[in-house]
């Protein structure tokens, strides 16, 4: 356990100076598979793909190809060849991965093989890849494995640590190569006889005995995810093993509690080396000498990251609540115990730069005033909130505009002063409310309903409402136009574009069952009938996302875009009365946020979306809604 902290450590420290951009794909023969600190098993920008020891290519940036070790060039036993002379405008040599651990399971296959990518880094800021064969590449001990071939590294099947060496010029790199068996943990007090016992149990298969109950089948994951807790059905008294396993990489966790969470350098492994594709998980109960196990699932790991932090509204602390990617608990960011002279700062919004904070002053429930102020600070109001209305806010690119409901009305305002710089044109007999301003800050879209007793409180969200959207073309605002009409008396939404302007999320809702029946009662966090949806800012048409809904009576409402890294697919959050595996049960007073992947490239008018993921860290002893995301760094 010491080697793999000091190993874990290892991992962290060297995670950060990896090229994000160097990503690479190593298929050995029979299937070895190997992961990187940066992602190593997926094709990267510069398009490079290695084959394995039966001869393949290597194909760089510049187009280049070297045989494989079947028969090619550039073939020594250490890979060495004339680095040639450095240009003048180049300052440093990187080589990623930094770090690849490869799993060796099984003797009698070939050992692993490891492909890395060299890239220059010039003076003038930029970068490109450096073809592997005008590097002099070895390894240490020489005694652990062989260059084959330029940048291509082959174990000779011993376990344990080498380093891999490139040279260019006056310019080195190197890289910690790990081959180790399967990762076996062992968790509360048990010692390796239960290992013996699990290997030495007959088998059955596709038991329904147990089952995972968390995560759902085909549940997409961020690549920077931490905290995933991996549940299941209890079974006596266990003990269980749970295996992780994608192709030649495996870790198994053996426990006498009904939940794991994974972490450390074999976990972060396993997620790299299956980029774009499925771990399989499976859970086992040992009884009477029978090992009985789950059928398994996949779990996929998408190369995308969160990004800065999701700011939530907490019931249990009456304000705003700060997660950021990284932190394992919130901390409080607008509530009673950071600012007490605010009373339940409510309906906030974010900058999407994350600079300024937007929220309703609350007076009376649910009325208030507008009131801004800087993330830095966000006690320290920009202007005197008093009589600024303004409710459901949303920020244009430019932090010091948003859009905002009043009285029916569509506004525009200064975030300094909290000045009205302009209405947005409407319809004839129509109020509107629940504003989203879009991310390229040239569409706005808001719900629109009939004027009237069905909506003589606009401030508080729209009744029977349907999708509208304005486009700000020829230095002014037009529209606006009708997205998504009500459909059979289920009203509209929370909308919210896309990070790329490609899609509007938003809910559906139906009147509150759990309520008596009134204006906006289907509005409440408790609503059970409310489901989410995606609408296409063309107007043609809206799409369930039956697989993040996960079923009907959920109360899945209020989703909000993750900044994207636009690496692959997006992330919407939103909250929802869906029970958290074993750990919090019948949440119909208490939602939680949820997290879906959204592929940005799913084919047209079809679900986008995955099976939801809780969203790590946040307190299960408070209802939380809103998720708010935007740009942070932790000072």
């Amino acid at each position: 356990m010491k080697l793999i902290y000091f190993l874990f450590s290892l991992f962290l420290f060297t995670f950060a100076c990896d090229d994000q951009n160097q990503s690479n794909q190593t298929g050995g023969s029979q299937g070895a598979t190997t992961a990187g600190s940066q992602g190593a098993t997926t094709a990267g920008s510069q398009g490079a793909t290695t084959a394995g020891s039966q001869g393949g290519t290597n194909a760089g940036s510049q187009g280049g190809t070297n045989a494989g070790s079947q028969g090619g060039t550039n073939a020594g036993s250490q890979g060495g060849t004339t680095a040639g002379t450095i240009p003048m405008d180049v300052r440093n040599l990187t080589i990623a991965p930094t770090i690849a651990v490869l799993s060796y399971t099984d003797p009698n296959l070939p050992p692993p093989t490891q492909n890395f990518i060299l890239t220059i880094e010039k003076t003038d800021g930029s970068s490109e890849i450096l073809p592997s064969d005008r590097a002099t590449w070895t390894v240490d001990p020489p005694s652990f494995g062989e260059i084959s071939q330029p940048g291509l590294f082959n174990s000779f099947g011993q376990y344990g640590t080498a380093r891999v060496r490139a040279s260019f010029g006056n310019l080195n790199a190197a890289a910690e190569v790990y081959v180790q068996k399967p990762e076996d943990i062992l968790l509360n007090g048990l010692t390796d006889e239960v290992t013996t016992q699990f290997d030495q149990a007959t088998h059955l298969e596709n038991c329904q005995q147990i089952q995972f109950v968390y995560p759902e089948p085909m549940t997409v994951i961020p690549l920077n995810l931490s905290g995933l807790s991996l549940q299941w059905n209890a079974v006596g008294s266990g003990p269980y093993m749970v295996e992780a396993k994608f192709e030649n990489n495996q870790i198994r966790w053996f426990t006498t509690e009904n939940q794991v969470t994974p972490a450390g350098l074999a976990w972060e492994s396993i997620k790299r080396a299956s980029l774009g594709r499925s771990i399989d998980l499976k859970v086992s109960v040992l009884q009477n000498g029978q090992s009985c196990t789950s059928p398994s699932i996949p779990l996929i790991i998408d190369r995308s990251e969160l990004i800065g932090a999701v700011y939530y509204w907490s019931t249990a602390d009456s304000g705003i609540m700060r997660l950021a990617v990284g932190e394992t608990q919130p901390e409080a960011f607008l509530t009673q115990a950071t600012a007490p002279t605010i009373y339940c700062p409510a309906c906030h919004a974010l900058s999407r730069d994350g600079s300024r904070v937007a929220f309703t002053k609350t007076t009376f429930p649910p009325m208030g005033f507008l009131a801004t102020s800087m993330v830095r600070n966000p006690a320290d109001l920009l202007y005197d909130a008093t009589n600024n209305e303004g409710y459901f806010p949303s920020f244009s690119p430019d932090p010091r505009k948003l859009v905002a409901g009043s009285s029916g009305k569509l506004v525009i305002k200064n975030t300094d002063t909290g000045m009205l710089e302009l209405e947005l044109p409407m319809p004839a007999n129509k109020v509107g409310g629940e504003p989203d301003w879009s991310w390229q800050g040239d569409k706005i879209v808001a719900v629109l309903g009939d004027k009237g007793l069905v909506n003589f409180l606009p401030n508080t969200g729209i009744n029977q409402g349907a999708l509208y959207q304005w486009t700000f073309a020829n230095d002014q605002w037009q529209g606006p136009t009708l997205i998504y009409d009500l459909q059979n008396g289920v009203q509209n939404n929370r909308p919210a574009y896309s990070p790329d302007g490609s899609m509007i999320a938003f809910n559906t809702q139906g009147e509150n069952p759990n309520t008596a029946s009134g204006s906006n009662q289907g509005q409440t966090t408790s609503n059970p009938t409310t489901d989410l949806w995606i609408a296409y800012p063309d107007g043609s048409g809206a799409v369930p996302l039956n697989r993040a809904n996960q079923g009907s009576g959920l109360g899945n409402n209020w989703p909000k875009w993750s900044p994207t890294d636009r690496r692959g697919r997006m992330w919407l959050a939103f909250s929802s009365l869906r029970n958290y595996g074993n750990v919090l049960i019948n949440t119909e007073s208490r939602p939680q946020i949820w997290v879906t992947a959204i592929d940005p490239n799913a084919p047209a008018r079809q679900d986008p979306s995955s099976p939801a993921f809780w969203l790590p860290y946040q307190s299960i002893n408070s209802g939380n809604h809103i998720p708010y995301w935007a740009a942070y760094e932790k000072r």
